[in-house]
């Protein structure tokens, strides 16, 4: 049994090897789209709650302030990338 599984394994391997490095691409490519919008979308948010937090209580926040926090919400997205250990070549 352990044989038949290794042979199909090999198998398997032979026959996805030449898709791999384009996989990986594309993993990559959604990984960082998806990462970008996560980022853009926390963004909106705080602009919102910006524009609320003026029109409520006239309260102006600084555009270094969204500067500031848009770059520490893209250095914490980009920092969550483990767990994509099967996209590396062995």
């Amino acid at each position: 049994m352990a044989l038949a599984e290794d042979h199909l394994r090999r198998a398997v391997d032979e026959a996805l090897e030449p898709a791999w490095p384009r996989e990986r691409r594309r993993a990559l490519q959604r990984w960082a789209w998806s990462t970008a919008g996560r980022v853009a979308t926390g963004l909106v948010a705080l602009c919102a709650l910006g524009l609320v937090l003026h029109l409520m209580f006239g309260l102006t926040l600084p555009w270094v302030f969204y500067g500031f926090m848009g770059t520490l919400m893209a250095v914490l997205a980009f920092s969550q990338s483990e767990g994509r250990e099967h996209l590396r070549p062995k």
